[in-house]
């Protein structure tokens, strides 16, 4: 039997009792080897929630950044058995409050490597878009129509090999225009695609014994792989357009879309000749990759406002551009205020990394 400290229902199965006491989840805490008709609620001493191994270092802080939930949805399944004595409920506040220590180590973002970031080729021009990079990347026409051939009609290496064969022997082709064989076909479209999908990493914070990176890429890199789309492109709009319902007594305006609104009409008077406006959106929240939850990842995603809501909520109408580090944590760690602030230092400086180009463009 198994009873709920809290309204002191009694459950036969463990399952039912476990999802009971999610609705109490924000008044105590419950220890895995709870035993029958326990009701005292076990807590934990300081040093029962640290190991010994771990230094004390704890740096920039910063007490006026505003708090951020912690976005990493999984519950931990049980507590761990306390072997300690009980502490006092001072003892637990005292926890709670953020008294003990967490060694977090902040990996600051120097001038030198925002500069870096800003001055690379995120913003040159050098014919590497989704657009028509691979045109003029590959070797020549028809090695780009033999890869597209391959792809489209998903040959296997040997036929594709068979088929370059026959190329050879009755198109008299030179053996520059065409590739060696399928595989190194195969080889070279990857290396032009990893040109536009390849992520950098960065330390972010260490906390303990573990690095936390940041894997990311250029803001740029994923609007030029939502407007690359040929789908996509087609529905972009770039000018203000007011709207009105009723187009014969102008009763009623429509905002159904950000191009529709004053705002866009007022930068467009705003931004130089020749330029035209482009939001970008950013979506973010964690999600997990298996079915029990035990492993989860924390993406960014990106699109402009000048896709049509109806497109825009498309999958090709967003790009991922970096994956937020979550932090281990056990049910005591996550409620300090070490803590805390460690999430919210790592999601600020996922941000200050990514926008970092466009901000030194301003």
């Amino acid at each position: 039997m198994w009873t709920c400290n809290i309204c002191f229902k009694t459950f036969d199965r463990s399952t039912s009792y476990y999802n009971h006491r999610r609705s109490h989840k924000s008044n105590y805490e419950i220890s895995s080897n709870e035993q029958e008709s326990s009701s005292d609620e076990e807590k934990f001493s300081s040093n029962q929630i640290f190991s010994k191994k771990d230094d004390v270092h704890v740096c920039n802080h910063d007490s006026n950044d505003e708090g951020r939930g912690s976005d990493e949805s999984n519950e931990d399944k049980e507590l761990n058995e306390s072997e300690g004595e009980e502490s006092s409920k001072s003892d637990e506040n005292e926890i709670i409050s953020g008294d003990l220590p967490i060694p977090i180590i902040e990996h600051p973002i120097s001038a030198a490597n925002i500069d870096e970031m800003a001055n690379s080729n995120f913003f040159e021009n050098d014919d590497q878009t989704f657009s028509n990079s691979d045109e003029q990347e590959f070797p020549n026409e028809i090695y780009r129509d033999f890869v597209k051939l391959v792809v489209h009609h998903k040959l296997s290496n040997d036929v594709g090999d068979a088929f370059l064969k026959f190329l050879r022997t009755h198109a008299n082709l030179p053996k520059k225009m065409l590739p060696s064989s399928t595989r190194n076909a195969r080889q070279f479209l990857v290396s032009l695609m990893k040109k536009h999908t390849l992520f950098n990493s960065i330390p972010i914070i260490n906390i303990g014994d573990i690095q936390y990176n940041f894997e990311y890429r250029p803001i740029l890199s994923g609007i030029e792989e939502i407007v690359g789309n040929a789908e996509i492109a087609k529905e972009l709009v770039f000018d203000y357009n007011e709207i009105w319902i009723n187009q014969e007594i102008n009763q009623e305006r429509s905002y159904n879309e950000m191009f529709n609104c004053d705002w866009w009409k007022q930068a467009n008077n705003h931004v130089p000749y020749g330029s035209k406006i482009l939001p970008i959106i950013f979506y973010s929240d964690a999600t997990t990759l298996d079915h029990f939850g035990k492993s989860s990842r924390h993406p960014i995603f990106i699109t402009i406002g000048n896709i049509p809501t109806n497109h825009r909520n498309k999958p090709e109408s967003k790009a991922l551009i970096g994956l937020i580090p979550i932090l281990e944590r056990s049910k005591q760690k996550k409620e300090t205020k070490e803590f805390r602030e460690a999430i919210r230092i790592t999601f600020h400086k996922c941000f200050e990394i990514l926008l970092a180009p466009i901000q030194a463009q301003e």
